[in-house]
């Protein structure tokens, strides 16, 4: 069953105060940025292959057909990326609350350049690990590493989003692909914009379920609520039925890999969420150092520098 907001800010921040937090974002923390979302970065190839993006589930194939299609040419499918994601975006507060959060590890399947620009914004030092060459390279003292594990838009020709990308990526990304799963054992999770119907992540999360017994790390998932669309009457009132029935065993399945669900009415309460996460953060700063402020005391070693 869904946690609670209290819950989930308990034991994320606590995680954090260890040093062993990560953000895993998604493709939902992007649109409200003006960027698109699968469908609609592939309406106009389905279309071109006579498919109706309403009526398709697994877009990953979708994206094979036009490929196939194309006689296994990219060009065409590389321009609809650069076309649609190398640009810049509009930061929405999610992202700069995101960049402030005193993290060192944040993965994510997006292509485009938000993080960075946040980061940059918040004055946090970056490395930026796109391909798996960069991951051997040294991280800095006070670095946030962003692993960018379907490419950046900078290489369109590497972005994965195909089937044969998928199939071949644990072939060609070896690194990329051990890196996460190390960090999903020693790191706790925090999901945001993401939909758990990527086939790389979902194999990587049933890799570790059989390998450590259910035994894994927990890890935390934020997901929109499923909503009723008054304006469809009773079609409406059963579809809404019927996603929240399918939501409730999304709720279910996730927590066989030891993901909690906290479900919010509107994106915007993630922001609330993050906000809640800092501060909570803080105030938790504050205690340690106050105490470690009255150990140096009691020690003779004079009062330590106030928090700013």
């Amino acid at each position: 069953m869904p946690i609670t907001q209290r819950q989930l800010v308990r034991e994320y921040v606590s995680a954090i105060h260890d040093g062993e937090a990560a953000l895993f974002v998604g493709a939902g923390m992007s649109r409200a940025s003006g960027f698109v979302d699968w469908k609609g970065l592939l309406r106009g190839c389905a279309e071109e292959v006579g498919l109706d993006l309403e009526r398709e589930q697994d877009l990953v194939a979708v994206a094979q057909y036009y490929l196939n299609f194309r006689s296994n040419n990219r060009w065409r499918l590389n321009q609809v990326l650069l076309k649609e994601f190398d640009r810049p975006g509009s930061l929405t507060e999610n992202h700069e609350i995101m960049a402030r959060l005193p993290l060192s590890t944040i993965w994510t399947t997006n292509f485009d350049t938000l993080l960075e620009q946040a980061l940059s914004k918040a004055q946090r030092k970056i490395s930026v690990k796109a391909e798996d060459a960069g991951i051997s390279r040294p991280t800095h003292r006070n670095e946030v590493v962003l692993y960018k594990m379907h490419g950046d838009i900078a290489r369109p020709q590497e972005i994965v989003i195909c089937k044969s990308d998928y199939e071949r990526y644990a072939h060609r990304h070896p690194i990329f692909q051990n890196a996460l799963e190390a960090d999903l054992v020693a790191k706790t999770f925090l999901f945001l914009g993401f939909s758990f119907s990527d086939p790389h992540l979902n194999y990587m999360l049933g890799h570790l379920h059989a390998l450590l017994e259910g035994n894994q790390r927990s890890h935390f998932a934020i997901m929109r609520r499923a909503r009723e669309n008054f304006s469809l009457g009773e079609e409406g009132k059963r579809q809404y039925l019927y996603e929240r029935n399918k939501q409730e065993l999304q709720i279910q399945e996730l927590e066989r890999y030891n993901i909690q669900t906290y479900l919010i009415d509107r994106f915007s309460e993630v922001a609330e969420v993050l906000h809640l996460h800092g501060r909570r953060v803080c105030h938790e700063s504050r205690k340690l150092a106050m105490r470690d402020a009255a150990i140096a005391v009691s020690r003779g070693g004079g009062a330590a520098a106030a928090w700013p």
